[in-house]
């Protein structure tokens, strides 16, 4: 899964959680227990969109490091 893709459903998934008592309120709301929003939630969940960002800024770093290092791609044309 790409990282960008992968950040934005932890961040609409916290929001969701954080959001659910308005959704409820404005008749949208889901059979079952409502979602507990608390610090220990938000914490964990700041910690999981920190390690995306960060390993997809390594991941950025490390390919263009990676390219510079590495010669071009030869294209042998085979006639005959």
């Amino acid at each position: 899964m790409a990282f960008s893709k992968s950040f934005e459903r932890e961040l609409n998934n916290l929001f969701r959680q954080r959001t659910d008592w308005l959704r409820r309120k404005l008749g949208t709301g889901r059979a079952g227990k409502p979602p507990e929003f608390s610090r220990k939630k938000v914490d964990a969940g700041i910690l999981k969109l920190q390690a995306i960002a960060s390993d997809a800024f390594a991941h950025k770093l490390a390919k263009s490091e990676f390219n510079e290092h590495v010669a071009s791609r030869k294209n042998y044309h085979v006639k005959g």
